[in-house]
């Protein structure tokens, strides 16, 4: 059987904290934050399997450990329908654990507290009173912070070890003695060791690019000028030189003078090879009519992702490579309910490559975003030949999203469905009936693992 390809699997031997993102906008701040303390610290997607992690946590010493949980905030109430949640079951996982604002709700409702609405709302700096505890050691009484709530810090006492929530943002540098109550969770809590550094990260990262690309491989990146694409573009550079191309979008939307900088930084300073793409006229004439700032960020978007591939298949990227649909960092393994086994794999493999060869012929295929089968521990009753058997329940999912945070199921046609459903039982030894997903992303997600 093949290696199962998680997350926790592919980490390298050094110990971290998670934070888990449940779309806060400051979770990467978060991230920064414990990150510049010396820790290393990784965001993880709040849906993450929960024997994912319990696998982080039992890894031996010297492999990479978890050593504790960061609970994120969140744009959702607790309360409100599809509000993010995760297994309740990582309370239970006997590491220490934070919860900042959305993320302490979320650890009052699943321990079964009542979470209810302050009297008013308070937003900017307030003061902050709190009982001596490991987490605020070193403040003095009426500290400053920003947040809201009544309760804006509270530790729910468990043995060992303690479980935190705090109803404000310690990340956030307005919140005086923040770092130092991240300093505490960190050292004194979950008990971490100053492992991380800028210089580390940079060194890691070249390491990483260079085993994950190969001797004979190459890269595109699409560069928007901005921090985030600019350092992508630097550390891949670094890894594999030459075989970098960079393909910059100027979309019309630019600060004055910035095009010419970054042709010239990456042209002239950094010797990279840069693909120009002027595209100013589609991006302004795709936003003409357009002023819901959500509505403009979509257009933006989708307009970046179009270029970008059609500049990737100018260079002479093969179809199947930029056309094909995105696949999980786990592989399979997500698509897979319950133990990974031989025979569900081999169904899961099977059954996907039934569900893309007749989208492809009846021309779906490049019309949904991610199209693929799942398979767990459910059998059914079926009729082969003269004879009743047990086989497996294969579930197909097929949706449509533009950056996969929101995801809708394809209304596909009867007809195709009834020829993906007698391919897979006439062809996929072992499987008896086909289903047909059709939640949505919320509440369900595109994976089911």
């Amino acid at each position: 059987m093949p290696d199962r390809d998680s997350i926790i699997e592919k980490w390298e031997a050094k110990d971290r904290v998670v934070v888990l993102d449940f779309g806060g906008q400051y979770s990467h701040l978060i991230v920064r934050r414990c990150r510049e303390l010396g820790v290393y610290t990784e965001l993880l997607p709040y849906d993450i399997p929960i024997e994912e992690l319990k696998r982080g946590i039992e890894r031996e010493e010297g492999k990479g450990k978890i050593k504790g949980i960061i609970l994120s905030g969140s744009p959702f109430s607790i309360h409100d329908p599809g509000s993010p949640k995760c297994s309740p079951d990582i309370l239970d996982l006997n590491i220490p654990i934070l919860g900042i604002c959305y993320g302490a709700q979320l650890i009052a409702y699943v321990k079964g507290g009542v979470v209810g609405e302050g009297r008013k709302s308070e937003f900017g700096r307030t003061e902050l009173f709190f009982k001596d505890s490991d987490l605020f050691d070193g403040l003095t009484e009426n500290e400053s912070e920003s947040g809201i709530s009544p309760y804006r810090a509270c530790g729910v006492m468990g043995q060992s070890p303690t479980i935190y929530g705090v109803q404000f943002h310690p990340e956030v540098h307005h919140t005086e003695k923040g770092e130092k109550i991240l300093w505490n969770f960190l050292y004194k809590i979950c008990g971490c060791e100053r492992n991380w550094t800028m210089e580390s990260f940079v060194r890691d990262k070249i390491k990483e690019i260079k085993r994950e690309v190969g001797n004979d491989g190459s890269v595109i990146c699409g560069l928007s000028g901005g921090t985030d694409s600019s350092t992508t573009a630097l550390l891949v550079n670094k890894a594999i030189g030459d075989r970098l191309t960079c393909i910059f979008v100027d979309n019309g939307l630019l600060r004055e003078g910035e095009k010419e900088a970054v042709i010239n930084t990456f042209r002239k300073n950094f010797k990279m090879r840069l693909v120009f793409v002027d595209a100013k006229e589609r991006f302004l004439k795709g936003l003409r009519g357009v002023k819901d700032a959500e509505a403009k960020r979509m257009v933006i978007g989708g307009l970046f992702i179009n270029i970008f591939e059609e500049v990737a298949k100018e260079l002479g990227m093969p179809p199947q490579i930029v056309d094909k649909h995105p696949f999980p960092g786990p592989g399979l393994a997500a698509r897979i309910i319950g133990e990974v086994t031989e025979d569900k794999l081999r169904i899961c493999r099977e059954a996907s490559h039934v569900v893309e060869g007749e989208l492809k012929r009846s021309g779906w295929y490049d019309k949904v975003w991610q199209a693929f089968a799942i398979v767990g521990d459910d059998v059914a009753t079926g009729v082969l030949g003269d004879a009743r058997s047990l086989g497996r329940i294969v579930t197909i999912r097929v949706v449509e999203s533009k950056e996969a945070m929101t995801a809708d199921f394809v209304k596909l046609p009867y007809e195709l469905l009834e020829s993906i459903s007698k391919r897979i039982t006439n062809e996929v030894k072992g499987v008896t009936w086909v289903t047909y997903a059709i939640s949505s992303k919320p509440p369900a997600t595109i994976e089911p693992c």
